[in-house]
């Protein structure tokens, strides 16, 4: 993924993303960077359902492990989801802080 993003292939990188939510269905961040991902191409509705399974799968984590990565705190300054912030739905998945 990181070899098509250095291309500037996003195509390729978002498939890689895609296979790689298969893989790992449970870990927050390649729910975290698809949403990333499709954010940018204008895909929103998409981009809001994996970014809202990251910040499930996130919290989740934090309250086994509080020292894990914090995404919600990494999506409210990401300017991947520039375009999202004004929507009512993302408010609700990345409230301010």
């Amino acid at each position: 993924i990181q070899i098509y993003a250095a291309m500037a292939d996003w195509s390729k990188v978002e498939d890689g993303l895609k296979r790689l939510v298969v893989l790992m269905p449970g870990q927050p961040e390649p729910h975290y960077d698809l949403a990333a991902m499709m954010a940018t191409h204008g895909e929103e509705s998409n981009a809001l359902e994996q970014l809202k399974l990251a910040m499930d799968l996130s919290a989740a984590r934090l309250k086994t492990n509080p020292s894990a990565l914090n995404l919600l705190q990494q999506a409210r300054s990401d300017p991947h989801f520039a375009a999202l912030h004004n929507l009512p739905e993302y408010q609700k998945i990345v409230p301010p802080g």
